[in-house]
């Protein structure tokens, strides 16, 4: 508690000294010492919340800039998910607003004000010339006939009324009264609304127990204003594309089901689709209205790279090309059809296979490593003897292969590097692409029939030039599989393959590159090894991210010599062999022959700088990357690439295993030591 000068902001003076017993006023300084919060005598949650006071205070003294720094991050950090709940309770109400007047049959909708919290004005506000402004959600057909604003207030309010309030019929205690009455009141709702009502009980019951941890309140009531202001309306940002993300998620399991089911859609599920989509485009509006200022994006921004870094530790994060073949692929597999995906090595063929039955089929898939040596036993069964139950005599068994097990339970099977099986594998497995949902089939290699699951699907992975890594290139009765006209072949590209090397930055690169030095708070974390010892004396945060940028860029341009063969136009100072040059253009192939820093050995390198720590630096990480490249004109493009972004550092050319003077035309001395 805390004896502090008041004084209100509209000119009304109030007593000079009074008694703030608010702990949402502790520890709120600005630098100044001046705090703006709601009337501190007003209790959390009170609707006569509306004053707002200037709170003047003596700055604290002996507080470094870095500690306050600190505290400020720890404390954003523990009420980053009280906010968030509480944002996602006030948007989820929001949506029940809305949906309760759609489906109801008064003529217009109330929807929720904007009420100022204790911390600062929530997301439904925005301001227009200086003044603030509600945003308001209601379709003007709502309104026909009500002219005035007083009027149109006046109309909302007394929709408003109408409404029912959520939180009454939400169970007080566990008795069977309070309990039925609640099974009563939802029972009687429509299934959206009954979703909505269900998820906000589930969200009172997340903030209870979110607000039982004392450091979480304590950390909370430090929070100041324009802090939660940003933290709420990015709270409400992310809530509002999840609401966007589950609303399409759900239109394409109606479409799915009906799919598999052989039917077309029902009128009911035809309205739903609709309802649906409804919501979508208010949550995508409503999720554009929260970027408010600089800072709300810039929150945004970050708990997007935390969440791509997540998304990389657990194996596939989605970028907008990966999310555009998403589309267009899941509703083929979730009607059962097979699936070709074809690209070049590291790539993220197959991992993106497994993503799409993890994330949106909602089952693990199961994956088969091909190669020369499976068997078909291995991938359809066999058939056994053994003793019979009775002890008389024998009986047959059958012990399924993988893609037998995944048709009988359902499940995606990921055939992962297709073109490594021999032709008459793939012959085998050319059949079971025909597989469909509901037939009875016998695999080969069994004795029983099966019944093939709704959910089984086949996704290939293979290489786009198979003659390249030494493999089997598919044949038109395996290609014709996927249907004459290629509908289920998609091209995996590498991240970027759409920008021209040294034109522009390689975003998405760039966005796996950071994810992967991202920790759990969004701070990414440049490794020791990013810098060279004694090569500069200048920030290392701010040469560890040049560094950073430079290597992605050295991947991306050799992502592409790898991939494309024209993407040595302008670059040909890469190539020292006029004849190498020649010989590619005449063949239309890529310059480079196997050596390529696909995104998958990029972020392995990043790990290995992750995890060692000072044992290790990046040039030393490239020089043995490059030593093993097996063909000596690979090394020696990839090596000039490297050196001109500066990337090997003090590294020897006999180190590359490339003859001593390639790189003189780049460093002036014979050897990669350029900074």
């Amino acid at each position: 508690m805390k004896t502090l000068k008041i004084k209100k902001l509209n000119k009304n003076e109030l007593q000079m000294s009074d008694t703030i017993t608010n702990p949402l006023t502790e520890g709120q300084l600005q630098d100044n010492g001046v705090l703006y919060v709601e009337d501190p005598r007003v209790p959390i949650g009170s609707e006569d919340a509306n004053d707002t006071w200037r709170v003047e205070v003596p700055p604290e003294r002996g507080v470094t800039l870095e500690q306050k720094a600190d505290e400020l991050k720890n404390n954003t950090e523990l009420a980053e998910p009280l906010i968030d709940v509480m944002a996602e309770i006030q948007e989820t109400k929001r949506s029940l607003a809305e949906i309760w007047y759609e489906q109801s049959d008064i003529d217009v909708m109330a929807p929720e004000r904007s009420r100022k919290s204790k911390l600062g004005n929530i997301a439904s506000s925005e301001m227009v010339d200086g003044e603030e402004q509600l945003i308001d959600p209601i379709p003007e057909n709502k309104l026909e006939g009500v002219e005035s604003i007083m009027q149109k207030r006046e109309a909302r309010k007394a929709a408003s009324e109408s409404r029912p309030k959520w939180e009454e019929y939400f169970p007080k205690d566990s008795s069977p009264e309070e309990q039925e009455k609640y099974e009563k009141f939802i029972s009687a709702q429509s299934e959206i609304v009954r979703e909505h009502v269900e998820y906000l009980r589930a969200l009172h019951d997340k903030q209870e127990d979110i607000i039982e941890d004392t450091a979480v309140l304590d950390a909370y009531a430090k929070i100041k204003p324009e802090q939660y202001v940003v933290m709420h309306n990015a709270g409400v940002y992310g809530y509002c594309r999840r609401e966007a993300e589950t609303a399409a998620k759900k239109i394409s399991n109606i479409r799915v089901n009906a799919h598999l089911h052989g039917r077309s859609l029902s009128s009911v599920e035809e309205k739903m689709i609709a309802r649906y989509g409804e919501q979508i485009e208010r949550s995508n509006l409503r999720a554009n209205v929260a970027i408010t200022n600089a800072g709300v994006q810039q929150e945004v921004e970050r708990r997007l790279v935390v969440k791509r870094a997540e998304a990389l530790r657990n194996g596939f994060v989605e970028t907008e090309p990966m999310k555009k073949i998403i589309d267009v692929v899941l509703p083929r597999l979730a009607e059962g059809l097979p699936a070709a995906f074809f690209g070049e090595v590291g790539g993220a063929k197959s991992s993106l296979a497994r993503h799409i039955s993890r994330e949106y089929l909602d089952s693990e898939p199961v994956t088969v490593d091909c190669g020369p040596d499976i068997t078909m036993q291995a991938l359809f069964g066999k058939t056994g003897m053994r003793a019979s139950a009775d002890g008389q005599g024998s009986e047959t068994y059958d012990t399924p292969g993988s893609i037998t097990r995944a048709a009988m339970e359902g499940k995606m099977v990921v055939l992962d590097e297709y073109d490594t099986l021999s032709a008459r594998i793939r012959t085998a497995c050319n059949g079971a692409l025909l597989w469909r949902t509901g037939q009875t089939v016998r695999p080969f290699g069994m004795d029983q029939d099966i019944v093939v699951k709704p959910g089984f699907c086949i996704v290939i992975t293979a290489n786009l030039r198979s003659d390249r890594y030494d493999r089997e290139k598919l044949d038109l009765s395996t290609i014709d599989r996927f249907e004459p006209n290629g509908a289920g072949i998609f091209e995996i590209h590498y991240p970027d393959s759409d920008i021209e090397p040294g034109s522009q930055a390689p975003e998405q690169n760039l966005q796996l590159a950071i994810a992967a030095l991202t920790d759990d708070r969004g701070d990414v974390r440049i490794p020791p090894g990013m810098i060279e010892p004694g090569m500069t004396n200048g920030d290392p945060n701010i040469e560890g991210t040049k560094r950073l940028i430079n290597f992605v860029n050295a991947a991306h341009m050799i992502q592409r010599l790898f991939s494309d063969p024209t993407a040595i136009v302008g670059h040909e100072h890469f190539v020292s062999d006029s004849a190498h040059l020649t010989r590619s253009r005449q063949q239309g192939k890529p310059v480079l022959e196997q050596a390529v820093l696909s995104p998958r050995g990029m972020l392995g390198i990043l790990r290995n700088l992750t995890i060692s720590g000072d044992s290790t630096t990046l040039s030393q990480e490239l020089a043995r990357w490059v030593a093993m490249q097996p063909a000596e004109m690979d090394r020696k493009i990839v090596s000039t690439v490297l050196a001109t972004r500066g990337l090997l550092y003090g590294v020897r050319e006999r180190d590359l295993k490339i003859p001593e003077g390639t790189l003189s035309a780049f460093t002036g001395s014979g050897s990669s030591s350029a900074s």
